[in-house]
Order: structure tokens, then sequence, then C-alpha cells
């Protein structure tokens, strides 16, 4: 909890004003980018169901009724299908979650706060924990170390957040209080101004 000090207005530097005026155009970008990567996981895995129960082949060794249908054109097109039909779904899960922290840590560099460092990270973790899970085959106490490892970070990380967080609404009630103690001091000040005037 910050104290009437520390929560006192100040004059805002260059760097304070840069970060002011670029959040408010960054941020809806950073949704955008997140609502598209969160969609297209949905997509991947909407094929990665319809590819597990149709058991279609993309590979090039095809049947000959399958192999008037392909292209030279569209073969990175199968290669992609192929590769979403082989990957698990923890894997595509974790490719979104680590392309969406990489735009997290894309929008940190126009916040000033040490608080939006904190999302990029939790996911950047969950991607890690969910790609290690995905690969562990039969038991592995590295493997299991490791995702205890990160699932405690991450829950230190949700603890730091919401700390960064109660701060920062203590921090604004105090300056919400400050100015107002100061907007009635004024009014009174003013108030006796107008008494002796009218005297």
């Amino acid at each position: 909890m910050c104290g009437d000090e520390t929560c006192k207005p100040k004059s805002k530097s260059a760097a304070k004003v840069m970060y002011d005026n670029w959040k408010p155009v960054v941020e809806p970008i950073k949704v955008c980018a997140q609502m598209i990567i969160g969609f297209l996981i949905f997509f991947v895995l909407i094929l990665k169901v319809i590819f597990y129960i149709s058991g279609i082949d993309f590979s090039p060794q095809l049947d000959c009724s399958l192999q008037l249908y392909r292209s030279s054109r569209l073969d990175w097109l199968w290669e992609l299908f192929q590769d979403i039909k082989n990957r698990s779904i923890l894997n595509l899960v974790a490719i979104g979650l680590a392309l969406s922290a990489g735009v997290e840590l894309a929008y940190m560099l126009f916040t000033p706060g040490p608080d939006e460092a904190i999302e990029p990270l939790i996911l950047g973790l969950s991607s890690a924990t969910l790609l290690i899970i995905s690969k562990i085959d039969g038991s592995s106490w590295e493997a299991a170390l490791s995702v205890a490892v990160f699932s405690t970070a991450i829950v230190g990380l949700f603890w730091a957040r919401n700390k960064l967080v109660n701060d920062r609404n203590d921090c604004d009630g105090t300056l919400a209080r400050y100015i107002g103690v100061g907007s009635i001091k004024r009014s009174k000040h003013e108030s006796k101004g107008s008494d002796k005037i009218d005297i």
C-alpha cells in the first residue's frame, strides 16, 4: 500500500507522455491480435478433430482417386494439414499461447508499468508447460519436475500480478482522496474569499 506522499500527483515526464499517447493506440491492436490467435486456435482444433475422425491422409503417397485433387500450388496447404494432423492438441494450444505471449511482450514495450510484463510471462510458462506435457512419453521424473516448477512459477506470477493490481488500486484511492481534499480546501478558500468581498 502506498503512502500519501508517494501517491501525490507529479508532473509528467516526456517518456510518460509518450506512453500515455501510444498506449490507447496499441491496446486495441493487441486485443484484435489476441482474438485472431484465439479464433485460429479454435479453427485448428476443429480441423484436428475432423482429420482424426475422417482419417484423411495428406502425405504425398495418396490414392489415385485423391491424387487428382492435389495441385503443386497447394503443396504447402497439404503439408500444413498433415502437420496439424500429426501434432497433439496440447502442442497446438501451446503454440497458440506462445504466439499470444509474443503479442503481450510487444505490447509491454508501449507501457511503463512492471505489471504488464507479468502477463506474457504467465502465457509463456503456460505454453512451455503444455509443450512439455505434450511430449511426455510414459513416466519421466524430469518432465514431471519441470511441470511442477513451471506450475509453481505460474502461481507465483498470479500472486505478484494481484498484488500489483491491489497496490495500484490503493494508490489510485489515495490519489483520489488527496485530490478531493485539495478541491475541498480550494472551494472553502474561495467561499471565504467571496464572503469577504460581499462584506
